[in-house]
């Protein structure tokens, strides 16, 4: 999984999903029999594959894009976005119009979300009688195997050796991308993958290694990077790094991130910014941190410059306006401090928030907490000398 570090400017190819988000503002997030009124909405662009494109470029990397667009009007307006970013498209392909999809999100004014998924068009409803039994359209998202190729209707994903050409060439994607591109990836060419376990229900645990085990670098969040952990068996994130003898780095919000690279735990705390939407935030992270690794960054400062990123992207409504320029980036982190990892007593008041959180959320990473029951070991970000990449 280690690469060698890179001497040329990074060329990052992107694939993955791209569609229109219906993001509704509303005061809070609905609870039993809320009732709740929408302050504003938004037509936004999103899909990991899009919103990772369009940071890095925005970002000032060279990147290339070669998902595909629905051939009517959601896919050539997504299109022109992306160019306006300055995304190269020339090697993105199309798919058929009845595979169009969109989410559905609903942001709180303290900028927490909730995704509903994906939702049908109005048209493909048919109306309901008001007798018995009246109509009820199953929806099969929840239960049905998720990969692309089912979910977005990607029956084939040709890439052409063209668009990897370059010195410094990664590939990025979300990891339930990695069966249609497998085999059209150079062996010599990093893949950098960010997975949701949700995306991957289908799968059997070998095919999930397979695809860990090609990854130079796996991005996740608490809850996904645990349930990932669960489900191989592992007692922890920080402990299936070891067995994977790879990196992967979790996110945590304002809070940061912490990275676990073969069996060693760093955490790299966040910037604490004022939130208005953070759709989208772990794209932008892991758009930043790609490219800062493939500038020749240390893990630990790709780290601190993707926690940045991810900051300044909740700022506005939807998953991009927010994103930064390069030079806004390093405009706010001339002038932003993190909490310090090298205080006294770091270690484990930096690891207690994401231990505490997870006691109270479903007791999964309840033994990151306990080094001795996992072997798991803890460093500070000064400690830990990432590997060139």
């Amino acid at each position: 999984m280690n690469q060698t570090a890179p001497t040329a400017p990074p060329t990052i190819v992107v694939t993955g999903s791209i569609h229109y988000d219906l993001i509704l503002h509303v005061p809070h997030l609905p609870g039993d029999n809320d009732r709740l009124a929408p302050t504003a909405m938004t037509l936004a662009p999103g899909g990991m594959g899009g919103n990772v494109a369009a940071a890095s470029a925005r970002l000032g990397g060279d990147v290339r894009f070669v998902g595909m667009f629905t051939d009517e009007e959601d896919g050539s307006t997504l299109r022109d976005d992306l160019v306006r970013d300055g995304v190269d498209v020339r090697w993105a392909g199309t798919r058929p119009a009845e595979t169009r999809h969109r989410g559905m999100i609903l942001v709180s004014h303290d900028g927490q979300r909730a995704i509903l998924g994906a939702w049908p068009e109005a048209s493909a409803i048919s109306r309901a009688p008001g007798q018995a039994p009246g109509l009820v359209h199953e929806l099969d998202w929840a239960t049905r195997p998720r990969n692309a190729v089912s979910r977005f209707g990607f029956g084939s994903l040709d890439i052409p050796a063209a668009a990897f050409a370059g010195e410094n060439v990664a590939f990025q994607c979300p990891f339930n991308f990695y069966p249609l591109v497998s085999d059209r990836v150079p062996l010599s060419v990093p893949m950098y993958m960010d997975i949701e376990t949700g995306h991957i229900t289908g799968w059997t645990d070998e095919q999930i290694w397979n695809g860990l085990r090609r990854a130079t670098v796996i991005y996740g969040n608490q809850r996904n990077l645990a349930e990932l952990a669960r489900r191989l068996d592992e007692p922890s994130v920080t402990t299936l790094s070891r067995t994977l003898r790879g990196t992967i780095i979790e996110t945590a919000g304002e809070l940061g991130c912490q990275i676990h690279e073969n069996g060693v735990r760093t955490v790299v705390p966040g910037f604490p910014v004022e939130t208005i939407d953070t759709t989208g935030a772990g794209d932008c992270f892991a758009a930043a941190c790609t490219l800062a690794l493939r500038r020749g960054a240390s893990l630990t400062e790709a780290a601190r410059i993707a926690n940045a990123a991810a900051a300044l992207s909740t700022r506005a409504l939807g998953s991009r306006p927010g994103v930064p320029t390069a030079a806004e980036l390093d405009a706010f982190l001339a002038t932003h401090t993190q909490a310090s990892a090298d205080a006294p007593d770091a270690t484990l008041l930096s690891a207690l928030p994401f231990g505490l959180r997870d006691l109270l959320n479903d007791n999964i990473l309840a033994v990151d907490l306990v080094a001795p029951a996992t072997g798991d070991e803890v460093a500070t970000a000064s400690e830990l000398k990432g590997p060139s990449r």
